[in-house]
């Protein structure tokens, strides 16, 4: 049985209790406010987030998880026993995240890591990666998981108004 572990960066939304119950690793995006830079959800949590947004005179700049972050993330996987890593990522029209976890991908190992573009970004991108974290929960192969992902990213449609 095979034990793969499915990340996201953390514009998917997932927050701690979710990522533990879903079993989802989430990789932070830098947010810089003047002089200072944190890590999404690790430096800063939301709370502190809106209350720093409702108070500044300008919003932060984001950055995306680099490779090495990404490849920081997968190697903590192998080391921890799992066999792959499939990434779910924005969709690379929104954001770097996409082609830097591609990036890492091709720098660990294109069989044992995998990036599955979302298409979208934020709730869709967390439910896309749920769907593969069940599947992956239940022992499937990569490339199982990553069918998953590729399916629910397929039938999930995002609506603003």
């Amino acid at each position: 049985m095979s034990s793969i572990r499915v990340l996201v960066d953390s514009t998917a939304g997932v927050n701690p209790e979710l990522a533990r119950r879903w079993g989802l690793g989430v990789v932070p995006f830098y947010l810089t406010w003047g002089e200072r830079t944190y890590r999404d959800g690790m430096d800063l949590l939301p709370g502190d987030f809106y209350r720093m947004l409702a108070e500044a005179d300008a919003n932060p700049k984001t950055a995306a998880p680099n490779p090495g972050d990404f490849g920081k993330e997968c190697v903590a996987a192998f080391e921890s026993g799992h066999d792959g890593v499939v990434i779910v990522s924005p969709s690379p029209k929104m954001s770097a995240a996409h082609p830097n976890a591609c990036s890492a991908a091709r720098e660990l190992s294109e069989d044992r890591v995998k990036v599955v573009d979302s298409g979208q970004g934020a709730g869709a991108q967390a439910l896309t990666a749920g769907r593969a974290a069940a599947v992956a929960a239940r022992g499937a192969a990569i490339a199982e998981v990553v069918a998953a992902a590729e399916e629910a990213r397929d039938r999930t449609e995002l609506f603003m108004a």
